[in-house]
């Protein structure tokens, strides 16, 4: 499938960890750092211009499934037994973090924070629902809750389109539209396989999603008289099977990047699914992936390490 495709670059530089790396985000507050949460717990933040860690710690042993910032001053992870923490800077690089919440719910599903930082979007500990959260008092403000007699399993991804709508991607492999409580719209898109990952360009009204299968799925959002319909309109099909994390490039929703079991990050045009390049640098497999503002992209691997890739910018 890649045999006719440009020979992709090397990384531009390499970041090298202890442990499995399971969440990479770049600060949107500030260009040169980078946070990034491994499988045993640790969070680490690098600097960019020293290409180095200047913040390491590990609030509870527990996987960091995913980081998300407030402001300039503080941040979110959130951790593979349901924990939130919140973590605060302080002079000379140090942060300090607390447990903000506290309800074991063991998911794969990363939490969500809302566009205006008031809301927290977090599984469960019943499967299948989606505890909505005020951020400043942290009590529940309301559930999302499947309508379907067909019993959909566990939460696996979830993202926020606008003030109001949310799609959620489930074990059973159906992608749910909600608004609100609401539920608006729904398609099987993998018929029983576990959707592992999906985003979607509020844009383009186009979203792609990964599954445990070898194939990618693209589906766009419709509205027509008020109502919301889902549709499938194209595939892919990848040389081998698993994809862990899906990202679209935020400035232009141009292309996507696939993060893969098989070790490869692969890059697609986000419109006509058209294969662009092979990223073959890790040893295991990718387990998350990011863009910068300025385009460049970040992946984390199971292998340890982290590279960041100069690549159609």
């Amino acid at each position: 499938m890649s045999s006719n495709l440009p020979l992709p670059p090397n990384p531009s530089f390499i970041l090298q960890n202890s442990k499995p790396v399971n969440s990479v985000l770049f600060s949107k507050f500030n260009r040169q750092l980078l946070f990034s949460g491994n499988r045993n717990g640790d969070l680490n933040i690098y600097s960019l211009n020293n290409r180095r860690s200047i913040f390491s710690a590990n609030a509870n042993n527990e996987a960091v499934l995913s980081i998300s910032e407030i402001d300039q001053q503080s941040f979110l992870t959130h951790t593979r037994n349901g924990q939130i923490f919140k973590w605060t800077q302080q002079p000379q690089n140090s942060w300090t973090f607390n447990c903000i919440y506290n309800k074991e719910a063991y998911s794969f599903c990363q939490f969500m924070l809302s566009f205006n930082k008031n809301l927290l979007f977090i599984p469960s500990s019943e499967s299948g629902v989606v505890e909505v959260l005020h951020s400043d008092k942290l009590s529940v403000f309301y559930e999302i809750r499947t309508e379907s007699k067909t019993n959909r399993g566990m939460i696996m991804c979830l993202k926020q389109l606008d003030d109001d709508l949310i799609l959620c991607g489930y074990e059973n492999g159906e992608v749910v539209l909600f608004d609100g409580v609401n539920e608006q719209a729904q398609i099987d898109l993998f018929k029983g396989e576990p959707i592992l990952s999906f985003d979607f360009s509020p844009s383009k009204k186009i979203g792609i999603a990964g599954s445990s299968g070898s194939e990618i799925k693209q589906f766009m959002l419709k509205k027509e008289n008020n109502v919301f319909t889902i549709e499938s309109t194209a595939s892919a099909q990848l040389t081998n099977p698993g994809v862990n994390s899906i990202k679209i490039r935020p400035n232009d929703s141009m292309l996507f990047c696939c993060a893969c079991w098989d070790s490869k990050i692969r890059l697609f045009t986000l419109k006509k699914l058209r294969l662009l390049a092979v990223l073959d640098f890790h040893k295991e497999a990718v387990n998350c992936v990011d863009f910068c503002s300025d385009n460049t992209l970040v992946t984390g691997s199971s292998d340890g390490f982290i590279a960041l890739w100069e690549i159609y910018k």
